[in-house]
This record gives C-alpha cells, structure tokens and sequence, in this order.
C-alpha cells in the first residue's frame, strides 16, 4: 500500500495474480485496486480473477473491481462478479464482532452504492471500535449519498483535527454551507 503512485507496482502485481501459488493471488488481486492509474491494464486481470478457484482471490478481485469503478458486468463475467460480492458480504457476516472486517464490508458496501448497508456497517464498526477516523468520514459520505445531509454534517463535524480526513471533512462542510 506504501508504493500505489510506483508505476512499477502494477505489473509485479499482474504477474503475481498470474502466480501458481494461491497466497500470492491472494495478495495481488485487492491490491490492484490500490492502483487507480493503471485500471485499464489491471480490469482484465481481476475479471480473470473472479474465476479462480480460491475464493479469497475472487473476494480480492471484486473488492478491486469496485475500487476502480467497476459497478457492473454483462454475461457470464457479471455472474461471477455478483456471485463474488454475495460471497464478500456472507465472509464479512461471519465475523460481527470484529471492527476492521465491518470497516472494509462498510468500504465494499459503500463502493457497491449500497449506502444504507454501507451506514450501518460503519456504525457498527464504530459501536465496536470508537477509534476509527476512516469510518466516521465515509459513514457521512454514505449518508450524504443517501440525502441524509443533516446526518452528513453532524458525522462530518465529528472528523477531529488528527484523522487523515480532517481537511477533506472540512472541505465538504464548506462546500455544503455554499449550497444552502
């Protein structure tokens, strides 16, 4: 994750995906969607992906599909592709009581434009972990997406000054103050 602007990551990357080695597909495939300036040379690789044997791969690669924007595919790649993200939430069930998989299930949630799951999924990673900054920012932006501005705001308010996405918060609560 340290090396995403490295332009010489994304095609180690989809060598690894290429791999004969489970683990190492299983690595490569949800960090190629850490890569959003190499999406054209990494969708046909995680779309390979959804096909593989190992679950935890096709998990990685529809988690990466929907980072870079993937929202949909047609025939039998779009089966795989929905049978991929049903198979990401029911992992993600399975553990309720555990903070960072309710964040990166918010996180899918929230990518799949599913933004009632995604608020809730953030609330409870927060109920569960209160020290969280990534899930009070993007529990606003669910609801923002939801036209729950009220909400929006006050969880935008609640960004402190020492989460990564304090100045991104404040950004967004001026820009919604310019629209009143």
């Amino acid at each position: 994750r340290r090396y995403v602007s490295d332009p010489r990551v994304t095609p180690v990357l989809l060598r690894a995906l290429s791999s004969d080695e489970p683990i190492i597909r299983a690595v490569a495939a949800p960090a190629l969607g850490l890569q959003p300036s190499n999406v054209a040379a990494a969708q046909p690789f995680l779309e390979e992906a959804l096909a593989d044997e190992r679950r935890t791969v096709r998990l990685g690669a529809v988690f990466s599909l929907l980072s870079v924007g993937v929202r949909r595919l047609d025939g039998e790649l779009g089966e795989r592709f929905e049978r991929a993200k049903r198979d990401y939430v029911i992992r993600a069930a399975t553990s309720p009581d555990h903070a960072p998989t309710q964040l990166e299930l918010a996180m899918f949630r929230l990518q799949n434009r599913d933004l009632a799951f995604a608020a809730q999924a953030f609330e409870a990673s927060l109920h569960l972990d209160p020290d969280q900054p990534d899930s009070v920012y993007f529990r606003a932006l669910a609801r923002l997406g939801q036209g729950r501005e009220k909400e929006a705001r006050e969880f935008l308010e609640d960004v402190g000054p020492k989460s990564p996405f304090h100045e991104s918060a404040q950004a967004l609560l001026k820009t919604l103050k310019r629209q009143e």
